[in-house]
């Protein structure tokens, strides 16, 4: 009877013309879909390096073999618990989107049968830098490189992916930079998250301090601001951090810190902010960082330098 029940499933998920087809050949043939070209580039990269991690688990497995219990074991232990949650919601849209409903090659979501589901873990909220603790940390800063990667993501917003894409061109109007016109850099969509093109400006301290920075002047138009990774950034700017005795709250946090004082300290609108930030509601800005620095401190931030 085990046979029969192993059988009759068997036949239940799979169409005829599937039972001998494997993940890898199954998610090769996603990956030429329509479907899969129409999602937003972002999160197209996001699933296929998750679907990729299962492949590379799965080593050759049909795709009628795969249980709910194999996939509970990938779930469980080689996946990260911080990322267990996104890599089920990765795994559920490849099978109900593209197996189900796009390709056809079978009528069986083995994650619905799995007896402990991973759960969304609740967001912390990132805590930024205070004035005081950023200038600490820019005026400790001997290296050239991390020292201008680190003031233009302080002053702009940029994610540390973002920033270690960007070249001197892209600050560039024609054949130079246009300082006096409210400078900008031209982020293209391959080099954004959001893969949208976006234009990012630059505060008045950041002009100024780049103006007169010799490393910055000495790049060429192809040359990367930031020629490294950004796990390389991270860990170079966590190390500044514990020399110069201000405490680590991460590398993304640079970009709540903008934003926190922007909100107050620059002059510009919730609706600006979220354009050069790539958010998709002026309400990210207004609910997430308008709480947490005073006005005196944000207007301090972006006079940094200004005065002398």
């Amino acid at each position: 009877s085990a046979l029969v029940d192993a059988v009759n499933l068997y036949v239940a998920q799979t169409n005829p013309s599937s039972r001998h087809l494997t993940f890898s050949e199954a998610l090769s043939a996603v990956r030429k879909t329509d479907r899969f070209n129409d999602l937003s580039k972002g999160t197209r990269a996001d699933y296929n390096s998750r679907w990729t991690r299962l492949e590379s688990f799965l080593k050759g497995k049909k795709l009628a073999e795969i249980t709910p219990s194999l996939l509970e074991t990938f779930l469980k232990k080689k996946c990260a618990k911080s990322t267990r949650f996104k890599f089920y919601v990765a795994l559920n849209v490849l099978w109900e989107s593209y197996f189900i409903g796009t390709r056809r090659v079978t009528k069986f979501n083995p994650l619905k049968e799995l007896p402990d589901p991973p759960q969304k873990q609740p967001s912390k909220s990132k805590v930024p830098y205070t004035c005081s603790e950023v200038f600490t940390l820019l005026d400790a800063v001997k290296r050239p490189k991390l020292s201008v990667a680190l003031n233009i993501a302080f002053y702009t917003g940029l994610r540390a992916s973002e920033l270690c894409r960007v070249q001197l061109k892209d600050f560039m109007r024609g054949s130079e930079i246009e300082w006096g016109n409210d400078p900008y850099i031209h982020m293209p969509a391959e080099k954004t998250k959001e893969k949208s093109a976006k234009d990012v400006y630059l505060p008045s301290y950041l002009i100024k301090y780049l103006r007169s920075n010799s490393y910055f002047n000495s790049l060429s138009p192809e040359d990367k601001i930031f020629p490294h990774t950004a796990k390389t950034l991270r860990l170079q700017m966590k190390a500044r951090c514990l020399a110069a005795g201000v405490a680590w709250k991460g590398a993304a946090v640079t970009r709540a810190t903008f934003t926190t004082h922007a909100a107050k300290g620059w002059l510009v609108s919730n609706h600006d902010l979220t354009d050069q930030l790539g958010h998709s509601t002026d309400q990210m800005v207004i609910q997430h960082y308008q709480k947490y620095a005073s006005i005196e401190d944000c207007k301090r931030y972006f006079q940094r330098g200004l005065e002398r």
